[in-house]
């Protein structure tokens, strides 16, 4: 901006008299002219519609997808679990803040949020979130213990951005650490492939290819072996999301697991469940799996 031009604008604030206007009011209109705020309040009217079915057991979560993507909502959601109050942007691209939006607190995959509060209200130390998403783990380590310091892992770029937004809107931004890279056994680069149409937050990206499924976009994305790289932390709590990936994780990080021997809650897919269960059982971890039946990918709380 040229000095002329500032001068202009100054004097011509100086010189007006009336009360100035708000942000609020300034986006008014253009929020207005878009339809966002009755859009919005119509949606709103369906989840409080949503909700009362949903309590006199008569919709499922199985109802949710159609219904989220043709009535989207934007803004912010106020969000519980497992006691914890924290709030998530939601533009209808986010798995877990819409649900939180549409079903209310504790909606979402609540066994292991409980065991992993619990875990982090435990811990004195710091807590690994990798594969964090949007930060949902991150975002409950740092709000349920004052003293936790949280290392968040997401690599890709859009969703990381997400992650540091929630993360700000929560004021836990110098209790959170966040690290746009990919846990692994090797520190470089290496392609991580997208499944879905990336105008939605990706949930199901992963490093290794998944048998049967096609891939609508391949992105290169910055890896670190955590044993070299992050050698000076001392978790106390680690959640390993990864999409198949896992194994890579935990031999990238051997040194800190035999050291520190942190709570584990990791997600485990059926082709590497053997050698990932038998490398947690030689580390001394005693493992409980989440889910009743075997699956295609099962989570294990591993102390």
């Amino acid at each position: 901006m040229t000095q002329s031009l500032r001068q202009k604008i100054e004097s011509l604030a100086a010189e007006d008299k009336e009360e100035p206007v708000s942000l609020a009011e300034m986006l008014e209109g253009h929020v207005r002219a878009e339809g966002i705020e009755d859009r919005n309040l119509k949606t709103l009217r369906l989840i409080q519609a949503f909700r009362q079915f949903q309590a006199s057991d008569k919709a499922r979560f199985s109802d949710l997808d159609g219904l989220a993507a043709e009535n989207p909502y934007y803004g912010i959601v106020p969000c519980r679990a497992a006691g914890v109050d924290f709030v998530m942007f939601c533009a209808n691209d986010d798995v877990v803040a819409r649900r939180y939006l549409w079903a209310g607190a504790d909606s979402y995959e609540p066994k292991m949020v409980q065991r992993w509060v619990s875990w982090c209200r435990e811990a004195q130390g710091d807590i690994l979130d990798i594969g964090a998403y949007s930060g949902l783990m991150s975002l409950l380590a740092a709000r349920c213990h004052p003293t936790n310091q949280v290392h968040l892992f997401e690599p890709l770029e859009a969703i990381a951005e997400r992650a540091n937004i929630n993360v700000k809107l929560n004021g836990v931004s110098r209790r959170v650490d966040r690290h746009k890279i990919a846990a692994s056994n090797v520190s470089g680069k290496q392609d991580i492939h997208i499944y879905r149409d990336p105008n939605f937050l990706a949930t199901g990206a992963s490093i290794d290819k998944k048998a049967g499924k096609d891939v609508f976009a391949t992105h290169t994305i910055r890896t670190a072996k955590l044993d070299d790289d992050f050698a000076h932390l001392s978790p106390k709590v680690v959640k390993i999301d990864t999409e198949g990936h896992e194994l890579a994780v935990i031999k990238g990080m051997m040194g800190l697991l035999t050291k520190h021997k942190p709570k584990l809650l990791i997600e485990v897919w059926q082709d590497t469940r053997d050698e990932v269960l038998s490398e947690l059982k030689n580390l001394g971890y005693r493992l409980e799996q989440a889910e009743k039946v075997d699956a295609k990918v099962n989570n294990f709380f591993a102390e």
